[in-house]
């Protein structure tokens, strides 16, 4: 790779000198959701977090299970309770 090649990353992350392309488009649904009958919820990404929490607010009254540092941190910052993160 030459001095002058350009440099692509793959996430969402900015970094000076260097073009992002987009990896995934994400839509979030209009839908009705009944968590009433969960006893919890496991979370595999911060996206997941995200996108319930267009759908309902109850999802914080239900404990989460969390699959790594950035998703419990989005769980924490929209005031849901983890009571596990995966490591």
């Amino acid at each position: 790779m030459g001095v002058n090649s350009p440099i692509f990353i793959l996430s969402e992350k900015q970094y000076e000198d260097a073009q992002n392309l987009p990896v995934i488009l994400i839509k979030h649904l209009s839908k009705n959701i009944d968590l009433s009958s969960y006893e919890a919820l496991i979370f595999s990404s911060k996206n997941g977090v995200i996108a319930i929490d267009t759908l309902t607010k109850s999802w914080k009254n239900i404990p989460s299970y969390s699959i790594g540092t950035g998703t419990s941190k989005e769980i924490e910052k929209r005031g849901g309770t983890i009571v596990y993160e995966a490591r």
